[in-house]
């Protein structure tokens, strides 16, 4: 292959080009390094991720059929052309494309990556974490594999292990995540959060402020879920002003993520209060906690204090505005209206409940009693 990249970049020097990282440059020197070797599978399937990074992607399925064309047993063809169904969502052809490049070359660890991958997102956990650990055994210097295992372990709640995966990929892949912030961000965010659910908050932060940094320089990346995750990190800390400042960054950043609104109530009253109830479960790893108010006369005595609950109270309703089927924005709405004296406390508690919810069984009692 080198032979035939070194054609590329000679091609690139004779048509003048000064800047090889253009892509319409590198695309052209490519068609030229075909023409010249027309039987070269390899170059097909570097030309094929190019169309694809384009968005061409018929004219990159086409050169991924003429490359097992002409090499039948290109694991690697397989593998890149799987990648291409799966980002169309084809799964059922990317499933098949994967197994072809199993059976071709048993020993090639990407196809169990991808496998692995695939079956995260399909969620077939005891899947995912066997074709991981498979790539793995093939291969103990792929970084893809450990930040695939890692995500399975993560999704098991065995955060420790995840940690151990997660920073052995960091290890391996520093030179590929360097060139790929997204992909260090999702790293870093998804150490946070382990640490979260471990519950050491601030274990969390420096990794958290590191997926900020990286997801700053990217568009690729949920940069409102990053201040997000940041926000309840300071919100476990007692740093409440500290946390709405990261949730209003949030919400700046992403006016339609529900979230930030919960979030930010939670801090509301938690500030207004001076408690802390948690927002960010560590069995749900979203928020989801259990208020203990002020009793009505309290509020009324002190308007500041009324106005930061009733502020508190909008952002859960602009939570449920955008997921109607959100259990925590009704959980904790309900407490904030119940102490509002407000009669439909009770359908938001119930509501809760009914979608997944274990409501306190003093909340529910007063349910009853204002029945």
């Amino acid at each position: 292959m080198k032979i035939y990249l070194t054609i590329v970049l000679a091609i690139l020097c004779h048509l003048g080009f000064s800047q090889v990282a253009k892509k319409d440059s590198v695309l052209l020197a490519m068609e030229e390094a075909i023409k010249t070797n027309p039987q070269k599978a390899d170059l097909y399937i570097e030309r094929a991720n190019m169309k694809r990074s384009a968005g061409d992607n018929a004219g990159a399925a086409t050169d991924y059929f003429k490359a097992i064309e002409l090499e039948p047993n290109n694991s690697k063809a397989y593998v890149e052309y799987a990648r291409l169904n799966i980002s169309q969502n084809n799964m059922q052809a990317a499933v098949f494309a994967l197994n072809k490049a199993i059976e071709v070359n048993p020993q090639n660890p990407q196809p169990y990556v991808e496998l692995s991958k695939l079956n995260f997102r399909q969620r077939q956990i005891n899947d995912a974490l066997n074709n991981a650990s498979k790539a793995i055994e093939l291969d103990a210097n792929n970084f893809e594999a450990y930040m695939a295992r890692g995500d399975v372990y993560s999704m098991m709640n065995k955060n420790t292990e995840a940690l151990t995966d997660y920073n052995k990929a960091i290890s391996l892949g520093k030179s590929k995540l360097a060139n790929d912030s997204a992909m260090a961000a999702g790293v870093y965010f998804n150490m946070a959060q382990c640490k979260m659910r471990l519950t050491k908050p601030a274990e969390a932060l420096p990794f958290i402020n590191k997926a900020i940094e990286l997801g700053s320089n990217s568009k690729d990346i949920n940069t409102a879920a990053l201040y997000n995750m940041r926000g309840n990190i300071y919100q476990d800390q007692r740093k409440f002003q500290q946390a709405i400042n990261d949730f209003n960054k949030s919400i700046n950043l992403n006016p339609n993520y529900p979230y930030a609104y919960l979030s930010r109530a939670i801090a509301k009253v938690n500030m207004a209060e001076n408690q802390n109830a948690k927002a960010y479960s560590p069995k749900t790893g979203g928020p989801a906690a259990f208020i203990n108010l002020s009793p009505q006369n309290n509020l009324i005595a002190n308007k500041e204090h009324s106005s930061t609950i009733a502020s508190a109270l909008k952002d859960c309703d602009k939570a449920i505005e955008m997921d109607p089927n959100m259990a925590s924005a009704y959980y904790i709405r309900g407490q904030i209206k119940q102490t509002l004296k407000q009669n439909d406390f009770c359908e938001d508690l119930l509501k809760a409940q009914s979608l997944g919810i274990e409501v306190q069984k003093d909340l529910l009692k007063k349910c009853a009693e204002a029945k």
